[in-house]
């Protein structure tokens, strides 16, 4: 792996931690698990994929919490205050979007309303079962 995509990956393992949605020995095993020769981050797909994490319980834990976030453009990281997934975060430096570290880009899209979140989690359950 990359070491931005270490970073993002640890970044993203840590507030999970925090967040007490994870513990330390989950993190650990999940972090074993991924290939090194990943280049994207995907550390919150790999729990997505263990049933460790769900997206829809991933965005409900960051919603209103202060998170960090990293324009991908210009590599500049802030803390978004009050994160939402409905409010993007703009690059205070060139106006790009802002994501969280780790946390696929596509999650995001999905997570825009409660029926919409409700639709994930029955999508999940079958496709977990």
């Amino acid at each position: 792996m990359s070491a931005s995509t270490l970073d993002e990956d640890h970044q993203l393992g840590e507030l999970l931690v925090e967040l007490s949605l994870l513990t330390r020995a989950q993190l650990a095993d999940a972090c074993e698990a991924l290939p090194r020769d990943r280049t994207p981050p995907l550390l919150a797909r790999d729990l997505f994929e263990r049933g460790l994490l769900s997206p829809v319980r991933l965005l409900d834990a960051l919603r209103g919490r202060a998170v960090p976030v990293r324009c991908l453009p210009c590599s500049r990281f802030e803390t978004a205050e009050a994160w939402s997934p409905d409010r993007p975060v703009a690059c205070p430096g060139c106006g790009a979007p802002m994501r969280v570290p780790g946390v696929p880009p596509g999650l995001l899209g999905l997570a825009g309303s409660a029926a919409t979140q409700r639709l994930m989690a029955i999508l999940l359950k079958i496709i977990v079962s």
